[in-house]
């Protein structure tokens, strides 16, 4: 990336690179976000797992509409499955992709979700949902059971 250019989109959305305004800075071209902390990394249901604040969990055979519809990382579980969890994710509007999940999933899925601050990229998300999916294996020797 050129300093001082905004990247164009890949999609047909009509967003167009060029010069920035003054003050004005490209997510794209930013540094990733460092490292999670990795104190509690056998913790994978803890509201503090990996350093993040994670909200409560909720079944999510019904998002309400407090869910953000901004950037952050989910985890699904079932509640009647091992002490693993069956997906890891990332969005940058996180009440879409839950209703999404919610679509496609059973009645007995729980979710929890952390939103996150200064990840408006998408490499910056993908860095943190990476080493989530890291943790997990380490813990449970095997990817999420619908990860891949």
């Amino acid at each position: 990336m050129i300093p001082g250019y905004r990247q164009s989109s890949y999609s047909c959305d009509g967003d167009v690179g060029g010069p920035l305004a003054p003050g004005e800075s490209e997510p794209n071209s930013e540094p990733g976000v460092g490292p999670l902390d990795w104190s509690n990394a056998d913790s994978l249901f803890a509201d503090d797992w990996m350093g993040l604040n994670w909200k409560p969990p909720r079944r999510l055979a019904a998002v309400p509409p407090t869910v953000p519809a901004s950037d952050g990382l989910y985890r699904i579980w079932n509640s009647d499955s091992d002490d693993c969890l069956h997906y890891i994710g990332m969005s940058s509007n996180l009440k879409s992709r839950l209703q999404t999940h919610r679509r496609e999933r059973d009645g007995k899925s729980y979710y929890s979700y952390a939103q996150l601050d200064n990840h408006d990229a998408l490499h910056k998300r993908q860095e943190v949902e990476t080493e989530l999916i890291g943790a997990h294996w380490l813990e449970c020797e095997r990817a999420p059971t619908d990860q891949f």
